[in-house]
């Protein structure tokens, strides 16, 4: 993943958990060159997931990309 020239997002879990653990987001952001952090969130199924604010903060960073053309 380090030598791909493509644009990269990475979002943390919130709460932090043993699967995915926040300390693993920060090392991707750490080695993928460009790359961004979004606003952490909880995970599906878990209660306070919100499907409609996940797709608006992977929109808007497709657009501000320039990914989503």
């Amino acid at each position: 993943m380090t030598s791909l020239a493509a644009p990269a997002a990475v979002m943390a879990s919130e709460p932090d958990n043993p699967v995915h653990r926040r300390a693993t987001a920060t090392a991707l952001l750490g080695l993928l060159a460009g790359s961004v952090a979004l606003p952490a969130m909880p995970e599906p199924p878990v209660a306070g997931f919100e499907p409609a604010r996940f797709a608006e903060v992977i929109g808007d960073w497709l657009g501000s990309s320039g990914v989503g053309g």
